[in-house]
């Protein structure tokens, strides 16, 4: 999933009031190369490995 995308879905979610997420679907981030973290496919929240630690941005 590139950047974008996940910034996207992170917009789209905020609209939907936030709900709450399992994350049950992530994917690596790509900045045009890996970018060293990972993306829910939901609601585009970012995390440093896949068992869920959430990324600050």
């Amino acid at each position: 999933m590139e950047y974008h995308e996940a910034a996207k879905l992170r917009k789209e979610w905020e609209e939907k009031g936030s709900p709450p997420c399992n994350h049950s679907q992530i994917e690596q981030r790509f900045l045009g190369q890996y970018a060293g973290d990972y993306a829910c496919t939901n609601c585009g929240i970012t995390f440093l490995s896949p068992t869920f630690k959430m990324k600050e941005e």
